[in-house]
């Protein structure tokens, strides 16, 4: 009985003992959780090229993803593995989550098997460089409203290679590795920390804001694909101000392809079968005789007040076209 009392009592003790050198960051954390931080403060630096990039960087990411700029994943005993530019390192929490927010966020369905394989795997990645091309892919990602066609055309599709990643990639690399399914909108090694945060297959366990009131800042709502899901999930409101650079990326984006498409059109008369097949490749049914066809009706109405392509003008016609072209 004594003997029993006294292993008891060891056993809680040397859990006391853990807890003692763990941080309160560290605290509660599981192996394999990624762990997803605001950006932090601006450096200076001696030379003005990489102070131009460094200050590029800081007014571009947060308008592609967001305020929280950067992930690592977990490994326990208060450490985390992360990609940065001098290459991939295993470096204590404390020294990354001073001074900055950060959510943690953990794969809904991994046991303790899988979490400890990822966090391996990560740790077997210590040394390797830092990806420039996929950090690249990962900017294209979110800046394409067609999710992951850019990369796959451009830059390749595939897993994360065991030789560089990104940070983002580097988290779902390994838990990719140990059959941890997360799913992101591009391929895992162009994955942005947001993909991460926004997955439906991950859910926030904790979080850490410096904010008195707000887990993110409003003013760094991000401009990208991911705009509605990170209003939605993280409950945050964007403000006048952020709403308002919104509406001019959009016209930014929207004028270059406006300019193009009515150049386009004006050099020829759509006629009625080549904006029906139009309007068939974008999965619109265009027939008035036909059941489907009411968004194409309404849509021909708004433009030109009518609904017919056998009664329009070849003016109206060119708008139709425009507005399918852009659709």
């Amino acid at each position: 009985m004594r003997l029993r009392v006294k292993v008891v009592r060891s056993f809680w003790g040397e859990l006391d003992r853990i807890g003692d050198h763990l941080s309160k960051e560290a605290r509660g954390l599981r192996v394999g959780d990624a762990i997803i931080f605001s950006m932090g403060k601006r450096k200076i630096h001696k030379k003005l090229l990489p102070q131009f990039v460094e200050d590029g960087y800081r007014f571009v990411s947060p308008r592609l993803q967001g305020q929280y700029t950067h992930t690592g994943i977990y490994v326990g005993d208060g450490k985390i593995v992360e990609a940065l530019d001098e290459g991939i390192r295993e470096v204590s929490l404390d020294s990354v989550a001073k001074k900055k927010s950060f959510f943690v966020v953990s794969p809904k369905k991994a046991n303790a098997e899988q979490r400890e394989a990822a966090a391996s795997w990560a740790r077997g990645m210590v040394g390797q460089d830092y990806s420039d091309k996929s950090m690249m892919g990962a900017a294209l990602s979110l800046i394409s409203s067609r999710r992951g066609l850019v990369n796959r055309k451009f830059l390749g599709k595939g897993k994360v290679s065991r030789k560089e990643a990104q940070c983002g990639g580097l988290v779902m690399g390994a838990w990719a590795s140990s059959k941890i399914s997360v799913r992101v909108p591009t391929a895992d090694r162009y994955a942005a920390p947001v993909d991460i945060l926004l997955s439906p297959d991950t859910k926030i366990t904790h979080r850490k804001s410096l904010l008195k009131h707000l887990a993110v800042d409003p003013e760094r709502v991000p401009f990208t694909r991911v705009r509605g899901e990170y209003v939605k999930k993280l409950r945050i409101k964007p403000s006048l101000k952020n709403r308002a650079g919104y509406a001019g990326w959009q016209v930014a984006k929207a004028a270059p392809a406006v300019g193009a498409v009515g150049l386009a059109v004006n050099q020829f008369d759509p006629t009625a079968d080549r904006i029906h097949d139009l309007a068939k490749s974008k999965g619109i049914e265009s027939d008035s005789r036909l059941p489907g066809s009411g968004k194409f009706l309404a849509m021909s109405r708004d433009l030109t007040g009518k609904e017919h392509l056998d009664k329009m003008t070849k003016k109206d016609r060119r708008r139709v076209y425009a507005a399918l072209l852009l659709s």
